[in-house]
C-alpha cells in the first residue's frame, strides 16, 4: 500500500553541490538583506527568466515563512484557505498561518492526498 508523505525538507540532507557552495560562501564577508552578490544575482536571474525588470525577489529561510508570506499577500484579511485535511500545511504548519498570517484553513476530507 502506498502511503503518502508531504513530510518537511528542514530535517533531508543536502545535496553535496549545495553544501560545498554554502561552505565557500560561508568563509566570505556579504551585507546583510539582500544587499548581498547573491540577492542580486538571483534578482537579476528571475527578472531575465520573467522578461520583467519590475519583478523583485526577496528569498525566505523555511518553506512555512514562505506560505504564510505568500499566502498573506493573495488573501484578503477576511478570506481563508481551502485544503486537504491531509495537507502539508493544515498537518505539519500547525497553525503558523492562522497564528501568524491570520488566516483560517478549511478542511475538507481528502481521497490519495486530493479534495
Amino acid at each position: 500500500m502506498r502511503t503518502n508523505s508531504f513530510a518537511s525538507d528542514n530535517y533531508s540532507g543536502v545535496h553535496p553541490e549545495i553544501l560545498n557552495y554554502l561552505s565557500t560562501t560561508a568563509s566570505e564577508y556579504h551585507s546583510a538583506y539582500g544587499y548581498d552578490m547573491y540577492t542580486q544575482q538571483l534578482q537579476d536571474l528571475v527578472q531575465k527568466l520573467f522578461c520583467s525588470s519590475e519583478l523583485r525577489c526577496f528569498p525566505l529561510l523555511t518553506g512555512t515563512g514562505t506560505n504564510v508570506t505568500g499566502i498573506k499577500q493573495l488573501l484578503k484579511p477576511y478570506q481563508a484557505v481551502v485544503a486537504s485535511d491531509f495537507s502539508h500545511i493544515h498537518v505539519d504548519e500547525s497553525g503558523s498561518l492562522e497564528a501568524l498570517g491570520g488566516h483560517k484553513i478549511l478542511t475538507l476530507p481528502h481521497t490519495a492526498g486530493k479534495i
